[in-house]
């Protein structure tokens, strides 16, 4: 994929962009990742924002649930270490620092990962998530799948239903396991018995 992205010519024209933004200033970040990876080499499905620039309640949580799934598997499975005063404590994978410095890092960092429009909207979101902290460490801890956010937005905070939340899948940025081309084409039970199926699997290798 990476030598798909570098042998592209239109490609190389943004990349050649990316010494000119600046480095103070990050909502550039989700632009230029959306024309690279979506206009240029269309590895990413095309998603829609909302035509109001406001994310509805379900929408928000479950943006915020995926991109926080994100943060989580990209840490080591077998732990990391942190500071603490002069020391180094190893810090659990999954475990409830892990998750809660997970939360944190997502509430700082929503420009990042969507435009200036939705980002105010998601890092309040998020920021009032934090109160779900056991909820969230009871659900991850088990299962970073797509359907730990169903049941975190729809059975725990119902800010969806069942059929609303099936509805917004395909347009959510992190929803990337499943191709997309296959999201409209079936069930919602086999989507999330086949992308946790997924899950599992990856996990067991990592």
């Amino acid at each position: 994929m990476l030598g798909q992205i570098l042998t592209n010519s239109a490609c190389e024209m943004v990349l050649a962009d990316f010494g000119d933004m600046d480095p103070k200033d990050l909502s550039w970040v989700p632009r230029f990742k959306r024309k690279l990876c979506t206009l240029e080499t269309e590895l990413c499905s095309r998603k829609r924002t909302p035509p109001d620039h406001h994310m509805s309640p379900c929408r928000l949580c479950a943006e915020t649930m995926q991109d926080l799934i994100y943060i989580l598997r990209r840490a080591p499975r077998n732990g990391f270490f942190r500071a603490k005063g002069t020391k180094k404590v190893k810090v659990k994978f999954l475990g409830s620092f892990h998750i809660r410095t997970a939360m944190q890092e997502l509430c700082s960092s929503t420009n990042l990962r969507h435009g200036v429009s939705v980002a105010s909207d998601l890092e309040e979101k998020c920021e009032n998530m934090l109160e779900f902290e056991e909820e969230l460490h009871a659900l991850l801890n088990r299962n970073l799948s797509m359907s730990s956010s169903r049941s975190m937005c729809v059975d725990l905070i119902q800010d969806c239903t069942h059929g609303e939340f099936d509805g917004i899948v395909p347009q959510l940025e992190n929803a990337h396991f499943i191709p997309f081309s296959e999201v409209g084409n079936i069930s919602s039970a086999k989507f999330y018995a086949q992308e946790s199926e997924l899950y599992a699997s990856t996990h067991e290798e990592l």
